[in-house]
């Protein structure tokens, strides 16, 4: 992780699928340069340049595409001249047509105009070493980013807005001003002055014990609150999804019947495995349509639904082992990884001996064998998965704040204890500077390059 600030750097900050837009930030020193060069001569330019605040103008860019006519493009550019930038430093924001390979050739192009391209989460941390964020919230931002659920997103906005941040800035400024009477009563031993009363002192200690014990209690529910796995039986129609899921589920919930297309909607209840809470859901099945009609809708929204899965059943007929290839290749196409799927051939009762099925698991609705055999495969699924279920950056945060807090709270407590010994006073001192060392580094206003690196690297490019 670089922490070299006086060069400009630039990346494509948007995603790398295919969109209407993709924007691509550049910042550093060499940002006002790059534009003017980068953009075609207008009045538009012009004035963008000239400009003391933050203005956005729509321009157009030369992309650096060799062969063509025209080798430009439009777009809009949002730039910020001076400090009061997300980096503090001048940076423009380029939105452009989200063409994959036009936004990398313009990335290629400034790049030979003096910027480097920018790395993983670097952006961000020009930001924090710029203070314009703390620590937390700069891994807020990430936060933010990987959240996949309602709950993960809004306790990554609550810790952006500073609500881990600003109690842990007010404790800090408080045991620096009782540090300091602390410390003037050491200088001044000789003199009959008290700069702080041995009861107010305790009072005040006691105090910041209690609102520490409280942070950590927030902390502790953050990293255990997580939402519950998310399992869902995926197939082609009539490949047994129903009973499989009545099965597991220990009654009859979902339709079963021979014809296809049984099932339209979603269908979950949330089961108990292995002592594991999770929310099994039989879906409708997995087809292709093309004309635009209900069941086209109905089926972009189960592909929707099947994305965001934590573990996919692929359900087929033991029978038609070509179903579990034909259900895959569906899968794909709405990005379910490999990864995250579990293949169970269904109808077992069925199946000639002859029959050769390769899969992770084989299952009838009459086998009660087989399907606690399928449950204890899925409690080890779901355990593999369960640490992944709340959002990383968030549980790195709360361990690395609940570490610097815990011993924070120790060392006051340590303090508390030698509070009236005659020959204590120094160690006291001592341990009120250990807290608020440590509680400088919840916040990042002590820290080393090994934390940032470790950090920021985690963030993805461009941002």
């Amino acid at each position: 992780m670089s922490l070299v600030l006086d060069d400009t750097i630039v990346a494509i900050s948007s995603g790398l699928a295919p969109a209407q837009r993709a924007v691509l930030r550049v910042s550093g020193p060499s940002t006002r340069d790059i534009l003017e060069h980068l953009a075609v001569p207008s009045v538009g330019v012009q004035e963008l340049l000239r400009s003391r605040h933050a203005m956005c103008k729509p321009l157009r860019f030369h992309t650096g595409i060799a062969g063509g006519a025209d080798d430009t493009i439009a777009g809009h550019c949002y730039y910020w001249p001076d400090k009061r930038s997300f980096t503090g430093q001048p940076t423009a924001e380029l939105h452009v047509l989200g063409s994959l390979p036009i936004a990398e050739s313009l990335v290629e192009h400034i790049c030979t105009l003096g910027a480097r391209p920018a790395d993983r989460g670097e952006f961000t941390l020009r930001s924090f070493v710029a203070g314009k964020l703390d620590l937390p919230q700069a891994e807020a931002v990430l936060g933010v980013i990987e959240a996949d659920t309602e709950e993960d997103l809004h306790t990554a906005l609550a810790q952006l807005g500073g609500n881990l941040s600003e109690p842990i800035r007010r404790l800090r400024e408080g045991l620096v001003e009782v540090a300091a009477h602390v410390e003037a009563a050491l200088d001044f031993v000789d003199e009959d002055i008290q700069f702080i009363e041995p009861q107010e002192l305790r009072i005040r200690l006691n105090d910041t014990v209690q609102q520490l014990r409280a942070i950590l209690d927030r902390l502790s529910a953050r990293g255990t609150r997580s939402r519950l796995p998310q399992v869902m039986l995926v197939g082609l129609p009539n490949a047994g999804k129903s009973s499989l899921f009545n099965a597991l589920v220990g009654r009859s919930r979902a339709i079963v019947s021979e014809q296809a297309g049984t099932t339209r909607d979603l269908v979950s209840a949330h089961v108990q495995l292995g002592g594991i809470e999770c929310v099994l859901a039989d879906t409708a099945g997995i087809e292709e349509w093309e004309e635009l009609s209900p069941r086209k809708l109905a089926q972009d929204q189960l592909n929707r639904s099947v994305a965001s899965a934590d573990l996919v059943l692929v359900c087929f007929d033991c029978r038609y082992p070509n179903d579990h290839a034909h259900a895959q290749q569906l899968l794909s196409k709405v990005g379910v990884q490999p990864q995250r799927q579990l293949a169970v051939a269904t109808k077992s009762d069925l199946m000639p001996q002859r029959v050769s099925v390769v899969a992770d698991a084989l299952t009838c609705h009459v086998d009660q064998q087989l399907v606690e055999e399928l449950r204890n495969l899925l409690v080890q699924q779901i355990e593999r998965i369960q640490g992944e279920l709340q959002s990383d950056s968030l549980h790195r945060t709360m361990v690395r704040c609940s570490t610097l807090v815990s011993s924070a709270l120790a060392a006051i407590e340590r303090a508390l204890e030698l509070l009236g010994d005659p020959f204590g006073d120094e160690l006291v001192a001592s341990e009120l500077r250990h807290a608020i060392d440590e509680l400088s580094a919840v916040i990042g206003e002590v820290h080393s390059d090994d934390i940032l690196g470790e950090i920021f690297s985690r963030f993805c490019i461009g941002k």
